[in-house]
């Protein structure tokens, strides 16, 4: 995970995470929910660098989920029993909210929106650690 050196709220300097950590659980827990488990021999692969963190799952978005929106998402696990597992161990609530939630997390954070990528046979998230501004809106 990457982190930084950051004084504490107990007064010591500590190492802390440029990603949240319910960012980065979330896109772990969502690789396994919905990937392809039809694609044998694969496996869900997590990199950590400097700058960013990249989660791929085998398999696909369904044919229901538009890219170009992920944050729009409905719910739709393709392993309806690993989901169920999941959320009995609460890593996960069964309601849809995975992605919505990692691009909350990214918000209050500070952080990039979660950068998703199809590639032929998998799905990657991409967190960012770096910081962005964000317009404000003056009413």
């Amino acid at each position: 995970m990457p982190t930084r050196q950051a004084l504490g709220a107990d007064g010591r300097f500590g190492r802390v995470s440029l990603i949240p950590h319910d960012a980065w659980l979330e896109g772990l827990v969502n690789a396994v929910v919905h990937r392809s488990y039809s694609s044998g021999g694969d496996h869900i692969r997590v990199g950590v660098f400097d700058d960013r963190m990249e989660i791929e799952s085998p398999g696909r978005f369904p044919g229901l989920v538009e890219i170009g929106d992920p944050s729009s998402v409905t719910r739709l696990a393709r392993s309806l029993r690993i989901a169920r597992a999941l959320a009995g161990l609460r890593f996960g609530v069964e309601r849809g909210e995975g992605v919505r939630g990692i691009f909350d997390e990214m918000l209050r954070a500070g952080l990039g929106d979660p950068v998703y990528f199809q590639t032929a046979g998998s799905v990657r998230l991409t967190l960012r650690t770096s910081r962005v501004e964000r317009e404000r809106l003056v009413v």
